[in-house]
């Protein structure tokens, strides 16, 4: 009866699972407590010789050894026996404090100033970003829940109390100037180098980590090294004040996780530097995983940059309203936003705001802490020349021309001028027909038939100006260089007259000051060649293509 009875305390004073023989009365409360005063050891005394088999004594020793711990306890205040003092709690949390915790935390952060004192706080990867030079606080409470206990209404504001502090606590350091604050002064000095929660493009705020950890004994008391979500009803908290905003500064999380109590006690007892520090390590590690796990669970996470031709700033400035807790900037590269959106859709725009912002930034999914810099890279460098020329400039034509010959060049720079053959009715290899679009081009793109490299790209110097026909008369009068074999003067006059006087050209005027494409865009001159020159079209023959179709060719 005394052995059941003293399991029974056990079981309801710190939750250990213990099966109890119903077969025997128990000892009443008020009674029993009597007896861990003293009374106990007395009875045990008196009741001894009644016992001779070696399960009896042993039995008996061990009911004696309960109730002279539990007599010394209450008689001596100086000794502190962590597994029956009244104050459970501050042990566990000593212990839990020592194996995952900080102890280089700033003054402002662990005392804060209403008065509460913080159980756990540690810096580590924050969960919006994977570098590790931008750390973040952790924030923990542990306690010690007796069996099917539920974390108290309190106890959660508590850590959303604590998490608000953090965020002020943070931005003092970036925004007050206090001079006489002796304790915001040596914040400063000391922790200045913190990444700031706000970020001051978005006025979004990073995601505070925020956690409670409670003791769980494993069903077969091992003493396995385990950590995991809570099987209890709620695994997390939220808080907020708007609906599918994470990155603002009232949206607040906390998540629950139990430990195996066995294996803490053991490996806090132990004088171990080395195993307590790889546990730290894991269980830091673990918990990051497990809230970015819960977050993903809530959230589609995005990244975006801004197109070339947009703005990121003074969009999201001029947008504030529909963006504001929804993006955030945690990337070394701060032209990479994060997008987290709500699956809930709780105010039913998701993707309306998804179709606005990809008229402005190129947009990707992005499981959060992951690097969007490599992916998004490759979609910029894909799509980027779509959004670097304006739609004026898409429709208009170019016409791609050939230059064979070094005097032609030089021609070409001295007088700004072009010029292609017409066929005049006949197929005439190399030469076109003056349809509408060689009539109305608005660039000219020229590569050089020796080396198949593009050597100018020009504004047609009259826009929208109709190209001249051109015979050999006029050629004359522009001193055109002419391509025929050098020989006494008569006979080279001759010579061009008998070659040129039925022909007929296009000429066009243009600005010889060469145009780049812009951020270093080239053309892939072969694969353009070989689009629009079909087998055995002379190489050098003149085509159009509209230049959103030039763009298809640029690299």
């Amino acid at each position: 009866m005394i052995f059941f009875s003293i399991l029974n305390y056990i079981n309801e004073t710190y939750g250990f699972t213990a099966e109890i023989n119903l077969n025997f009365p128990l000892i009443p409360k008020y009674q029993f407590e009597n007896m861990l005063k003293g009374n106990g050891k007395i009875r045990l005394c008196q009741i001894k010789y009644k016992y001779f088999s070696d399960k009896a004594l042993q039995l008996w020793e061990l009911c004696y050894a309960f109730f002279d711990r539990a007599h010394k306890v209450n008689m001596s205040p100086e000794i502190q026996d962590y597994l029956l003092a009244k104050n459970f709690n501050i042990v566990f949390e000593d212990i839990i404090d020592e194996l995952i915790g900080d102890h280089n935390i700033p003054a402002g952060l662990k005392e804060q100033d209403d008065g509460k004192l913080v159980d756990h706080m540690y810096t580590y990867k924050g969960l919006t970003t994977y570098e590790e030079d931008k750390p973040i606080y952790y924030i923990g409470d542990s306690k010690y829940y007796k069996r099917g206990t539920k974390i108290g209404k309190e106890s959660v504001y508590k850590q959303f109390t604590y998490a608000r502090n953090v965020i002020q606590w943070n931005l003092n350091l970036f925004m007050n100037d206090d001079t006489d604050d002796s304790i915001l002064q040596y914040d400063k000095k000391n922790f200045g180098n913190v990444p700031k929660l706000r970020d001051d493009v978005t006025e979004g705020y990073n995601v505070i980590p925020n956690f409670f950890i409670s003791a769980k004994l494993d069903d077969n008391l091992s003493y396995q090294d385990r950590i995991e979500i809570t099987d209890k009803q709620n695994t997390h908290f939220t808080n907020s004040q708007f609906k599918n905003r994470l990155f603002d500064r009232d949206t607040l999380l906390v998540c629950h996780y139990d430990v195996n109590f066995l294996y803490v006690v053991f490996l806090y007892a132990r004088n171990n530097t080395l195993q307590k520090q790889a546990w730290k390590s894991k269980v830091r590690k673990m918990f990051r995983e497990e809230i970015q796990k819960m977050l993903s669970s809530q959230y589609n996470f995005y990244a975006m940059q801004a197109h070339p031709n947009e703005d990121a700033k003074k969009y999201l400035q001029e947008h504030f309203q529909q963006t504001l807790g929804k993006v955030f900037t945690p990337f070394n590269n701060n032209q990479i936003f994060s997008l987290a959106l709500d699956k809930d859709d709780p105010e039913g725009n998701n993707e309306e705001l998804l179709t606005e912002l990809r008229k402005h930034f190129f947009i990707i999914d992005n499981s959060i802490g992951n690097n969007p810099e490599g992916d998004i890279a490759k979609v910029v460098e894909k799509e980027k020349i779509k959004y670097i020329y304006s739609e004026t400039e898409a429709d208009s034509l170019v016409l791609v021309g050939c230059i064979r010959s070094d005097a032609q060049r030089l021609w070409i720079m001295n007088e700004g001028k072009y010029n292609i053959r017409l066929n005049n009715g006949k197929k005439i290899d190399g030469a076109i027909t003056p349809d509408r679009a060689f009539m109305n081009v608005n660039h000219l793109l020229l590569y050089q038939e020796e080396d198949m490299s593009i050597a100018h790209y020009y504004d047609i110097a009259k826009e929208n100006s109709a190209p001249q026909f051109a015979g050999l008369s006029l050629l004359k009068s522009y001193r055109y260089p002419f391509n025929v074999k050098m020989t006494p003067q008569p006979t080279f006059m001759k010579r061009v007259e008998d070659k040129y006087k039925d022909r007929m050209y296009l000429m066009y005027e243009i600005n010889t000051t060469a145009i780049p494409f812009q951020n270093g865009i080239q053309i892939d001159l072969r694969r353009l060649l070989e689009a629009f020159n079909d087998e055995g079209t002379p190489i050098g023959t003149p085509f159009v293509i509209p230049f959103k179709g030039l763009m298809k060719f640029m690299v």
